[in-house]
């Protein structure tokens, strides 16, 4: 027993100094440059964060085509693939809409033409930097640890189907009710960066969970 306890600690402190967590951290990163540096507004961060979900979602279906729990027959892939990218993709819609409803009249975002207002936030703002950064981490990690690592053998549908909704409510709740103190009581850099600091924290525990739910017990 104390053998077992011993070796979870262990896990527990290789997976926060794994090149994978480590890169989730560099990349949260570059929003907090960007709050310091480039004077980027709490509405860009929140919904550079959204974005983020995007990419979360975009690697979740090749976890789930690539699962090899359970529930890996072919025909039930065939079902929930379609069904999760229709749900998830309207789910992050209305999300989306309501982070620039909330958020974007405090930043005097012109949503008139909304090609240009993309362009303006992610281009003219260097927020796509950011986006990419976030996109190489998820990247490395669904290759390093659900590929190479062998996630994807303990991974069933029903658990990856669930993943991605459950960061969204925790970090996004959490990030919201923050950046709404900040706006309404007009903090200045010091809480956006805190605020930043609270994601990367709350951001870096999912990802441990997720490591600690699909890891594989390696063979004595």
């Amino acid at each position: 027993m104390a053998r077992e306890k011993t070796e979870a600690r262990e896990n527990r402190w290789k997976r926060l100094f794994s090149f994978s967590a480590l890169s989730l951290i560099a990349a949260n990163l570059i929003p907090l440059i960007g709050a310091l540096l480039l004077d980027w507004s709490v509405f860009l961060i929140i919904f550079l964060f959204w974005s983020e979900n995007l990419i979360i979602g975009f690697f979740n279906v090749f976890k789930l085509i690539l699962s090899q729990g359970q529930e890996k027959m072919t025909a039930t892939k065939a079902f929930t693939v379609p069904f999760f990218m229709i749900h998830y993709g309207g789910f992050c819609a209305a999300h989306g809409v309501f982070v620039i409803s909330l958020f974007g009249k405090w930043a005097n975002a012109d949503l008139s033409d909304f090609h240009n207002f993309i362009h303006d936030l992610f281009i003219d703002e260097k927020a796509i930097y950011a986006v990419m950064a976030l996109f190489l981490s998820h990247g490395f990690s669904f290759i390093y640890n659900y590929i190479l690592k062998g996630e994807r053998k303990k991974a069933t549908i029903k658990k990856l189907m669930m993943t991605p909704y459950s960061r969204i409510f925790i970090l996004h709740v959490t990030l919201i009710f923050g950046a709404f103190l900040l706006i309404q009581f007009k903090a200045p850099e010091a809480g956006l960066t805190l605020l930043i600091i609270l994601k990367i924290a709350v951001d870096l525990s999912a990802h441990l969970k997720e490591r600690a739910r699909f890891a594989v017990a390696k063979k004595p």
